[in-house]
């Protein structure tokens, strides 16, 4: 994931579905350990198998314990505001009270997504060039 998250063309919202996409494979990986599966973890996994061996529960539960204060590290580090910011990564979404507009940046975003012509300029660029194209929207909405 640190590879992932490096570069000049990585922005919040890649980040963000990168953090959750690991908080969520840290709570399967909790629950697969809990049933001696270790499929998150492969070379465990083959070490136990080639050697027909059981691993020692103090063992286990150290990584359940890593894993537990790393899903928490990330909470910390990385707090979810995933739905609040929805709208960036795509517009043309239907608009939710949940996204916590002004009533000045809900009314662009509305003139925004009711434009046909804008939605097809999305679907063919990357999100960076779409809204740098959006000057005009972007001066308004600046806090995000």
């Amino acid at each position: 994931m640190n590879l992932q998250l490096q570069g000049r063309h990585v922005n919040r919202l890649q980040m963000q579905t990168k953090v959750k996409s690991l908080k969520m494979k840290l709570t399967f990986l909790l629950r697969d350990i809990e049933k001696k599966e270790f499929n998150y973890l492969p070379t465990l996994r083959d070490f136990i198998q080639e050697n027909d061996i059981t691993l020692p529960v103090e063992l286990v539960n150290e990584v359940k314990l890593h894993c537990n204060n790393l899903t928490e590290k990330l909470s910390q580090c990385f707090p979810e505001n995933y739905d609040a910011d929805i709208w960036i990564s795509n517009p043309f979404l239907p608009i939710s009270l949940d996204w916590n507009l002004t009533f000045e940046e809900r009314d662009e975003l509305i003139g925004l997504s009711s434009d046909t012509a804008l939605k097809k300029s999305f679907n063919k660029t990357t999100l960076e060039k779409f809204w740098c194209g959006q000057e005009i929207f972007a001066r308004g909405m600046y806090n995000y």
